[in-house]
């Protein structure tokens, strides 16, 4: 990357609180809008993705005293807004991670949305734009890995919050909206997936296939939950957030030791992104009951036993949802689903229906 892009990036990292200076909300939204899609975690000299952004809150003072680009806010912080260096001095960081289009951006909209944006931007500074928190979080697990690790090594605690979806929900998704692997999708059909060569950007590694990428994600989050038991790693699956997102909030607020009113709780109904062909809980819910996305003419049942061939096997019987006693793993995406969870899902889809009228 330039300088330019460099700048960009420091600035990303250092931008709520300098040695107890803080940016405008403005200031500091329009340095995480201007600084989407660059390398999140460079640091400015060494040009690597291995500090994280805490560690770079109260950096050298000439790194970015005297700046022109923006102005210091030499009053301090209001008290409406997050007050990041109390939360460094507690030690707790949260950070959302997860594929392309696996629902980060309905996880943060719906936490921001029941724990309060104030509380919120105080774990995860950078949530107004993509919920990247303190790194990028598409990033590779081996990468996630070492944030952890570098966590553990500056005694801070991480409240890592892991997303995953259904393998050919997620494989068919990345087919409307690739991202940024593009390349990849764009490469070859699904009838030749394991041709293509899969490189995740910002460092990650080289797979072969979207299936390799699933597998990867997938099962690499399990091991981040078995490597780190000092952090909580938890993987939440889509299909779960969007069934039942009450109780997933609660879990994730228990994790943060925080709390918020039951009767209170909010639903994002509405899609949470406006790229990537969005939308709706309704239609996600319809979506999930009907499984729709394996009606894709490219998943001819050899393709689809193909593809079902090479996936992690383990981690389609680990994740497994359920409705009113019923079940349903991701081993459903390859074999015959369950009717009685698909009715069980109906019910609640016919529920949301009649709420909106």
């Amino acid at each position: 990357a330039d300088g330019v892009g460099l700048k960009c990036s420091s600035m990303w990292l250092h931008l709520p609180i300098f040695l107890g200076v803080a940016l405008s909300e403005k200031q500091s939204s329009a340095a995480c809008a201007a600084n989407k899609g660059t390398a999140l975690l460079q640091h400015k000299s060494t040009q690597q993705l291995s500090t994280p952004r805490w560690r770079l809150l109260l950096d050298s003072p000439d790194v970015w005293a005297g700046s022109d680009s923006f102005a210091w806010r030499a009053d301090g912080v209001a008290k409406e807004e997050p007050s990041l260096l109390q939360v460094e001095n507690n030690k707790t960081w949260l950070q959302l991670v997860g594929m392309f289009d696996s629902g980060t951006n309905l996880l943060g909209a719906t936490l921001e949305q029941n724990l309060g944006t104030t509380y919120f931007r105080s774990v995860c500074p950078c949530g107004d734009e993509g919920y990247h928190c303190h790194f990028w979080k598409h990033l590779d697990t081996s990468l996630v890995a070492q944030q952890l690790q570098q966590a553990s090594d500056d005694g801070i605690k991480m409240v890592l919050l892991c997303m995953v979806r259904s393998p050919l929900a997620q494989l068919i998704s990345w087919q409307k909206a690739p991202y940024d692997i593009s390349a990849c999708v764009n490469a070859e059909s699904f009838e030749h997936d394991a041709e293509r060569t899969c490189t995740i950007p910002q460092g990650g590694g080289t797979y072969h296939g979207l299936v390799e990428v699933w597998n990867n994600y997938t099962h690499g989050y399990s091991e981040l939950a078995k490597q780190f038991p000092q952090h909580v790693v938890k993987i939440i699956e889509y299909e779960r957030l969007v069934i039942e997102p009450e109780a997933v909030m609660s879990e994730v607020a228990a994790a943060l030791n925080v709390s918020f009113a039951d009767a209170d709780f909010s639903i994002v109904t509405d899609a949470a992104k406006k790229h990537g062909d969005a939308h709706g809980r309704a239609d996600a819910l319809k979506e999930l009951m009907d499984m729709t996305y394996l009606e894709n003419p490219e998943l001819t049942a050899d393709v689809k036993d193909e593809l079902c061939s090479r996936l992690n096997q383990e981690e389609l019987r680990a994740h497994v949802l359920k409705i009113d006693g019923e079940e349903r793993s991701y081993e459903s995406d390859c074999a015959k689903t369950s009717l009685n969870f698909t009715a069980a899902l109906f019910q609640r889809w016919q529920s949301l229906q009649a709420d909106s009228e």
